[in-house]
């Protein structure tokens, strides 16, 4: 398993699939905010321009957009 602490280095989204965010309805993206860390992120595939990740208790998984994030 690869963990990674993270922080936005640009405002950017969380998505549900890593795809361009037009593709996506409301409710599979939200907006992050620059200088947002996270802490202890298991890194779990890569592709492309994107990172797919888990954190936090409930286990939430998203794809982030792998350049918009420091430490991945």
């Amino acid at each position: 398993m690869v963990w990674a602490n993270i922080r936005a280095n640009t405002e950017t989204w969380f998505k549900k699939q890593p795809v361009s965010l037009e593709y996506l309805p409301d409710n599979q993206k939200i907006l992050v905010e620059q200088g947002v860390k996270l802490f202890r992120t298991q890194v779990l595939e890569r592709k492309e321009e994107h990172t797919h990740v888990e954190f936090g208790k409930e286990k939430e998984s998203w794809w982030l957009i792998t350049n918009h994030w420091d430490g991945l």
